[in-house]
């Protein structure tokens, strides 16, 4: 039982090697996995079809041709043996130019060379074909050679009774032109099916591209028009669904940042009469309060607007990613923060909403401020993302809050320490940018002791 077990997990885990080496062979693409499948049949037609044909016809028609050849041969070398007259041998030889279209040739020898009755191989399996019609048709001894030349010629030795018949055959008299025909006519063929095969799937894959580019565009935050689909029907239905998401989508933000923007607006005009009255007031301890109160209120209310305006879709532009990140240092750095930068590159151009952005390096270095007395900036450029890391010397957040930390409106310390700035929407503000980038921010522990913030941004 354990070794039919034992069995089984090795069958096991080498099927899902094959699988996966299977998966990693495969093209990634939806064009290259398609023209594997219009492909492959037609390679493994084409391949079947050369397989017979050479088996059958090819094999076939040089037998023919061989053992015709090896019957002529015997005929002319009977003829000279039987009537050995030289008008018997002169008719011979004209009738094998004339009528079988190979010239003979003799040699008077006194002592007859040695020869082999077998091949002596130069040109492949024809002279093997060769070798063995004549074997069949003929009991002298001969000899093949194969010259190459203008005229490539395939040499017969046939030993006779008085001397040496040389037969100068032509090599096409041993080949097929059928067999060129049908070479040419199958490359070709499949050569054009090929390129017709791969215009057209290029002009059905077009309309997916495009698709994909548009939701990686939207993905981004790039407002994107709505464009005329093509193509197929199903891909025009998903192209159809798409904008129609995206109106959606558009939509719910808009209906949410004015349901926001409108609340926090609101709730000013009361808080401003509260001031007022407060202003009016004589002041005490009480009145000191409900004034810190309001303040702490205001600030939430700010908060609240600020993270509205995030959730609006700002224009994007071509725009230097390093500026943008040294204005957002250059006004840190003026509230007394001590920032240390490391830049690979002078200038990184990319397509982005630049004030929203902007936003996002400001929100993480105030809580580097707020938090820590010195900061630390590397921009370091990947193959298709920029990685940004701010670090500082500040407590850091515990592994377990990390993930907290970007929730809205939650405050990491649990005092809720009103002295300190913001309402807990930073870090959540700066996410939802970032995502609408297409990017990724994540929260480490720093080297230098406090809390690491890993932005990165696709190029």
């Amino acid at each position: 039982m354990s070794i039919n077990r034992t069995l089984i997990n090795r069958l096991r885990w080498t099927w899902l090697r094959l699988l996966r080496f299977w998966q990693r062979t495969l093209p990634q693409t939806l064009f290259g996995r398609s023209m594997l499948i219009l492909v492959t049949p037609v390679v493994l037609t084409l391949g079947i079809g050369l397989f017979v044909f050479f088996d059958r016809h090819w094999s076939t028609t040089t037998t023919n041709l061989t053992s015709s050849l090896a019957g002529e041969i015997a005929l002319i070398a009977d003829g000279w043996e039987r009537e050995k007259t030289p008008e018997n041998h002169r008719r011979l030889i004209g009738l094998a130019s004339s009528k079988l279209g190979f010239q003979v040739y003799f040699s008077f020898l006194e002592k007859l060379p040695v020869l082999h009755d077998h091949n002596i191989p130069a040109a492949g399996s024809v002279n093997d074909t060769l070798e063995h019609a004549l074997r069949q048709k003929s009991d002298y001894l001969f000899s093949i050679h194969s010259v190459d030349g203008n005229t490539p010629m395939i040499i017969v030795n046939v030993a006779v009774s008085d001397g040496l018949l040389k037969f100068h055959v032509p090599r096409k008299r041993l080949f097929s032109t059928t067999t060129y025909v049908f070479l040419l006519f199958t490359i070709g063929s499949g050569l054009i099916l090929s390129i017709i095969a791969v215009i057209f799937m290029r002009n059905q894959i077009r309309p997916v591209r495009r698709l994909a580019l548009v939701a990686e565009k939207f993905g981004k935050g790039i407002d994107v028009p709505r464009y005329k689909p093509a193509g197929a029907r199903e891909v025009r239905q998903a192209a159809m669904a798409f904008m129609d998401m995206q109106d959606r989508i558009k939509r719910q933000i808009r209906q949410r940042t004015d349901m926001l923007s409108g609340v926090s607006h609101d709730l000013r005009t009361p808080l401003t009469r509260l001031k007022l009255e407060l202003a009016l007031l004589p002041p005490d301890i009480d009145t000191k309060a409900m004034q810190d109160d309001i303040a702490a209120m205001e600030k939430m209310i700010k908060g609240y607007l600020d993270f509205a305006r995030s959730e609006t879709l700002e224009n994007s532009a071509s725009r230097d990613l390093v500026a943008l990140l040294r204005q957002s240092i250059e006004m840190q750095a003026r509230q007394g923060l001590k920032i240390t930068t490391r830049v690979e590159a002078d200038e990184i151009m990319m397509t982005v909403r630049p004030h929203s952005l902007q936003r996002v390096f400001a929100n993480i270095l105030q809580n580097a401020r707020l938090y820590a007395s010195e900061a630390w900036v590397t921009v370091t450029c990947l193959s298709r993302s920029v990685e940004i890391v701010f670090d500082d010397n500040g407590p850091g957040i515990a592994p377990h809050l990390r993930e907290d930390a970007f929730k809205p409106f939650h405050r990491i310390d649990a005092s809720r320490n009103q002295n300190i700035e913001g309402t807990g929407l930073g870090l959540t503000i700066a996410r939802d940018i970032t995502q609408s980038h297409g990017g990724t921010i994540t929260l480490d522990a720093s080297p230098k002791g406090g809390l690491r913030v890993i932005l990165s941004l696709p190029l």
